[in-house]
């Protein structure tokens, strides 16, 4: 919680991408109203390559969804 009592998530960049994030992704598609470039970030503790390529098929999944 930050000062204001709302809920906050910090991005270290070092692990998994947190189902809330995946949440506010597909908001933000949608409020956007077009498909736009994402980049999903690590700069330390790297996965395995299928990991990596997994959430980029993800995120590839829902602009397809959303605007299809």
């Amino acid at each position: 919680m930050n000062s204001y009592g709302q809920e906050m998530f910090i991005d270290a960049h070092s692990q998994a991408v947190w189902p809330e994030v995946w949440t506010l992704y597909r908001r933000a598609l949608q409020i956007i109203g077009r498909p736009i470039p994402t980049l999903i970030e690590w700069d330390t503790n790297i996965p395995p390559l299928g990991i990596l390529l997994e959430d980029a098929q993800k995120a590839q999944h829902f602009l397809e969804v959303i605007h299809a």
